[in-house]
């Protein structure tokens, strides 16, 4: 019977590591997209239209939706508020230093 109860803790903290590990590649892909999207926004600074139809094709492309998009950065932002903030900062300071 002791056999079975390690068993189960096993699985339990295999459960436990797969699903840190679907969070922290959701939060890749996230930010991957934000970087995307600001990408493309500062390339095309100047036409709204166009910038509006390419967010679009990137979200479509990396599997969401404008809706799951803004829901998944909601929860990336209330799991941990300072790392979403601190992600954000980096890709966007990254973006303006480029553009100078």
């Amino acid at each position: 019977m002791r056999t079975g109860w390690v068993l189960v803790i096993i699985l339990a903290v295999l459960a436990g590591c797969s699903g840190q590990h679907r969070e922290q590649d959701e939060a890749e892909r996230y930010f991957e997209t934000y970087r995307k999207i600001v990408r493309f926004t500062y390339q095309n600074i100047d036409k709204e239209e166009v910038v509006e139809e390419g967010v679009d094709a990137i979200l479509k492309e990396d599997g969401y939706t404008m809706e799951s998009f803004n829901q998944a950065g909601e929860d990336l932002l209330a799991q941990d508020k300072e790392y979403f903030i601190k992600k954000v900062d980096e890709i966007n300071r990254q973006f303006a230093e480029e553009k100078k």
